[in-house]
């Protein structure tokens, strides 16, 4: 036989090594299943979960395969759905879990810790709460033939609408630190559709009550930048119910103490740069006087709104705003018990200034660049 000569064999077994290492990954995808989303629902005293399983067995193919179970604990997911899976169960890959409205009530704690105790959860994870059973929104999200589609939907809703910036890390941050609490997406379906219904507000690790995508806005103005989200605002002295949506290019919000327990006073100092959309036909031509005008109009009606909504979470003791902690942070010897005593009393105040940057093109005909 003649000798093969060394590149020909150098090149030889560069293509088994990959030969076989294709081989073997090929082997290890199609005995595991990747869980990337995950439910929990009550059923009575039980407690019923599921998983999304992306299938990515076949090359350009995925699909999104539903396995769930019952348990009388909170805490053996894994295991029990891992007895109806042909394959090893995965969960590193995990990145969305959803509550049940009812689950969600009686208080996700052991969750949260369980989760913050296991080495394979990743940072990366979402939480969010469902309105009804979390178990029909994970199936109704199968549907898309994708298994990531709802982080992608709560993450783009961050990014682009009006969710506050939040994921697993910040909502441990809200559940263990002192003077705030957590915050998650509220999901809810709409003829079949999945649609983000605002942000579910939390009261220690239990849920409380939700409030709508429109008035979500407030929450990422005033605990962060509200770029992207928009608001719908009645058209001031507007008799025919007209209204105005306003998309923030830009905002900062500043916070000031102004009074200490008994009567605790907080004052809100925000800023932000505004582009008119959805323009009203009677404001089809306005002149710079009468949108300098606008913009104190508005600017005092955000104010407002910013004030009910900061006092009507402290009437019902919930903090999604974490201005125990900014007063934390302010006082010297604060304690949370004399802070959330006297919190219900808060005096909200808050300054907005507003200015339109521009005018969309639409009812209104024209565009304002100022």
């Amino acid at each position: 036989m003649a000798a093969i000569p060394p590149i020909l064999r150098a090149a030889m077994a560069a293509g088994a090594a990959a030969l076989l290492s294709a081989c073997g990954s090929q082997q290890v995808i199609d005995k595991i299943s990747l869980a990337q989303a995950a439910s929990y629902d009550l059923d009575g005293s039980r407690t019923v979960t599921a998983v999304l399983v992306g299938d990515y067995a076949k090359k350009g193919e995925t699909r999104a395969d539903l396995l769930d179970t019952g348990s009388n604990s909170r805490l053996d997911m894994i295991p029990r759905l891992q007895t109806k899976s042909g394959k090893t169960l995965e969960y590193g890959q995990l990145r969305m879990v959803v509550f049940g409205k009812a689950f969600a009530a009686r208080g996700i704690d052991a969750i949260l810790e369980n989760f913050f105790r296991d080495p394979k959860i990743s940072s990366r994870l979402q939480l969010a709460v469902a309105d009804g059973e979390a178990r029909k929104l994970l199936a109704e999200s199968g549907k898309q033939r994708d298994a990531t589609y709802l982080r992608t939907l709560v993450e783009d809703n961050m990014k682009h609408g009006n969710l506050p910036r939040l994921g697993f890390q910040k909502t441990l941050f809200d559940y263990y630190g002192e003077g705030r609490d957590i915050v998650l997406p509220y999901l809810t379906t709409d003829r079949g559709e999945i649609t983000v219904g605002g942000a579910a507000l939390f009261k220690g690790d239990a849920y409380a009550e939700r409030v709508d995508a429109n008035e979500a806005f407030l929450l990422k103005l005033l605990t962060g930048s509200a770029r992207d989200g928009s608001y719908t605002v009645a058209l001031p002295g507007a008799a025919d119910g007209d209204s105005l949506v306003i998309r923030c290019l830009s905002s900062k919000t500043k916070l000031r103490l102004l009074q200490q327990p008994p009567v605790p006073a907080i004052r809100f100092d925000v800023r932000l740069n505004v582009l008119l959309q959805e323009v009203p036909h009677a404001m089809r031509a306005m002149t710079e006087r009468e949108l300098a005008k606008l913009e104190e109009e508005l600017g005092r009606t955000l104010a407002r709104r910013i004030e009910a909504f900061a006092a009507d979470c402290a009437k019902k003791g919930l903090d999604p705003l974490g201005l125990g902690d900014f007063a934390r942070s302010r006082t010297r010897g604060w304690r949370a018990e004399t802070f959330y005593a006297a919190y219900p009393s808060l005096k909200a105040e808050a300054k907005v200034g507003l200015r339109i940057a521009q005018t969309g093109v639409g009812k209104m005909g024209n565009r304002l660049a100022r």
